[in-house]
């Protein structure tokens, strides 16, 4: 990990993946507040995608009781997700 991503909020990085990644040449994500799944962003397959991703980047583990709407729907989901996963809660 580079000192630039050091420096990266969780909810900046994922919201890079989500668009250099899931949206290449779709319009840029930008509200972490966004439904990613209603809006059509994020689909089963780019589920996990961020699952991997979320897990090689941060060093969290993913299981199926935490793969819900709450947790993914949206980038600030992901990021308290991340954030609760790395504090053992």
């Amino acid at each position: 990990m580079t000192s630039a991503e050091h420096t990266l909020t969780e909810e900046q990085r994922i919201l890079e993946f989500v668009n250099e990644s899931l949206r290449p040449s779709g319009e840029p994500v930008s509200d972490i507040a966004l439904n990613l799944i209603e809006a059509g962003v994020i689909d089963s397959v780019a589920i996990l995608e961020l699952v991997i991703f979320l897990e090689d980047t941060f060093g969290v583990k993913v299981d199926s009781d935490s793969l819900n709407p709450e947790n993914f729907g949206t980038v600030a989901g992901m990021a308290g997700f991340v954030r609760r996963a790395r504090d053992g809660a």
